[in-house]
């Protein structure tokens, strides 16, 4: 069994409702991979979730996912695309938003990643 964790969906900014929360930004998500290697801790990684934390998803998704990737702790990718940048996005289809999903797609394959993408969200 892996556990596989999730980011925050969606982040808040820091001391939000007197709450700093650890995995709203890429440094809380290596910290928490750091507190205890192991084969089964990871991540059921997001991909809307993780660029919801962003200024521009476009571009800065690619070092989460060469990151966690070759460390093995994606165990899961939920595969969602959005529209506009940090507190303030709307979830889009995978072809509609701002990510190039079949970029995307690739870094997840040349990262090592071999397992399921579930499609997450469906916007309304």
């Amino acid at each position: 069994v892996r556990l596989g964790n999730s980011q925050e969906d969606p982040p808040t900014p820091p001391g939000y409702r007197g709450v700093d929360k650890v995995l709203n930004d890429f440094e809380g998500m290596k910290r928490f991979i750091e507190i205890q290697r192991s084969p089964y801790h990871g991540w059921n990684f997001c991909v809307g979730s993780i660029a919801e934390m962003l200024e521009d998803s476009a571009t800065q998704i690619y070092p989460f996912i060469e990151y966690f990737g070759s460390r093995d702790t994606i165990f899961l990718v939920h595969y969602r695309n959005l529209m506009g940048k940090r507190y303030s996005f709307r979830e889009a289809l995978p072809d509609e938003g701002d990510m190039d999903f079949h970029r995307v797609l690739k870094a997840l394959k040349d990262a090592g990643y071999c397992y399921g993408i579930d499609p997450d969200h469906i916007p309304s």
